[in-house]
């Protein structure tokens, strides 16, 4: 009996970990034993879903290179208007702020988004963003796009909330070996 139930809690982390981890890394992300590899010259295809469940962002085409050549005039990030969320591990801070501001309930906005790693912009391999809430078990019903900007800048649009309630804005970022999230709790009225 203890057994089962050991087994049954040990299979719903396990669970979730492959949602997340297989779309995003493919199949070898489970073991070291590598998996399937994509054929030479055939580039990864992109998750079609987020590891929560709602659609995920299409993934820029930008290298892993700094934004810009000659030094970004960054905005003033300090102000009302934006919000600064740092990565779990700090590795990164994403700077965003919505149009319309405050995000509205059930209306289409868009986010104008800045990746800083130690305080300069970067574009990376990947960008996905992406609604959740945690009180309900479900996300948005949209398939977000990011673009990144010649500025360092993104552009990400087609973002809904569609309910009133606690909403989390998550932001996934994968350059290198670097795959890692921010997330930035928020009230829709």
């Amino acid at each position: 009996m203890i057994r089962g139930t050991m087994l049954r809690r040990i299979s719903l982390p396990v669970a979730l970990a492959a949602l997340f981890l297989v779309p995003l890394f493919g199949p070898g992300a489970l073991c070291s034993c590598g998996g399937p590899a994509a054929p030479a010259g055939e580039p990864a295809r992109a998750p079609t879903e987020s590891p929560t469940g709602s659609p995920a962002a299409t993934p820029t085409d930008a290298t892993p290179t700094p934004a810009a050549e000659a030094p970004v005039a960054l905005p003033d990030f300090s102000t009302p208007d934006w919000t600064r969320t740092p990565s779990a591990t700090g590795a990164f801070v994403v700077a965003w702020r919505p149009t319309p501001a405050p995000i509205p309930r059930n209306e289409e906005f868009t986010l104008e988004l800045w990746l800083l790693f130690d305080g300069q912009p970067r574009h990376v391999s990947q960008l996905g963003v992406s609604g959740w809430m945690p009180d309900h078990g479900h996300g948005m019903l949209r398939s977000v796009r990011a673009e990144a900007r010649p500025d360092g800048s993104y552009h990400v649009d087609n973002l809904l909330l569609h309910m009133r309630g606690h909403w989390l804005l998550i932001f996934d970022v994968l350059e290198g070996s670097l795959a890692e999230r921010a997330e930035h709790g928020l009230e829709v009225r």
